[in-house]
């Protein structure tokens, strides 16, 4: 049984507030740098996996959250990734990530997104979610204890009961938001049966935070 990626993120309307500084002074445009650099690779991950789903043709907005027009309004570059997957049952993982022209920008969206309002957010796309003869209940939403990083990371999980041919299933997604300079990443890890493994979402977190770091002072379009 293949875990039901294509439906997991969703917007759901989330409205909040706030002042952000401009990206750019009058009479000039800030360019904004391309997203696909901060995406991990199936290479980066390692052997053993595969992709279980191509990169989709549209890269979503920010799950969950509409942004207040401050933030809406400054330019922005978005990328994803791949669904990588190991086995039927999982873990899989997919990257979206989002670039923006200035560090402080990005900082302001992370502080709206990475709140507890995400655990809603993502109960409501996964209960929504079932495709292919796959639903999915609800049973548990808390917050996740995040890796350690020397940029802003928070961690979040839904438990929930997947039914597929009349069996039931334990399903997990847990979902880390980090805030690298310049960017704002989200990170699915999903899995039947057993939780996706700490070490797993430590390991690609730091992937994500170095390659955040690579990018950095890299030349504008590279």
């Amino acid at each position: 049984m293949r875990w039901q990626t294509g439906h997991i993120l969703v917007g759901c309307g989330v409205v909040l507030a706030l002042a952000v500084p401009a990206s750019s002074t009058a009479g000039t445009v800030t360019p904004v740098p391309s997203a696909h650099p901060l995406l991990i690779t199936r290479a980066g991950l390692g052997s053993g996996w595969d992709v279980a789903a191509p990169a989709p043709t549209r890269v979503a907005a920010i799950s969950c959250h509409v942004l207040p027009a401050a933030l809406k309004s400054q330019r922005r570059q978005a990328a994803a990734s791949a669904t990588f997957g190991q086995g039927s049952s999982g873990p899989f993982v997919q990257q979206t990530a989002y670039r923006w022209a200035t560090t402080a920008t990005a900082s302001a969206v992370w502080s709206q997104v990475a709140r507890v309002s995400m655990l809603t957010c993502l109960a409501q796309s996964l209960s929504h979610g079932g495709s292919g003869g796959v639903t999915f209940s609800v049973t548990g939403r808390r917050r996740l204890a995040a890796p350690r990083l020397s940029v802003r990371i928070r961690g979040y999980r839904v438990t929930a009961t997947a039914r597929s041919g009349g069996q039931d299933f334990p399903a997990y997604l847990d979902e880390l938001v980090i805030n690298t300079p310049g960017a704002v990443t989200e990170v699915s890890f999903a899995s039947y049966e057993q939780a996706p493994p700490a070490r797993l979402e430590s390991r690609v977190a730091r992937l994500v935070e170095h390659r955040g770091a690579a990018v950095t002072h890299a030349p504008v379009g590279r």
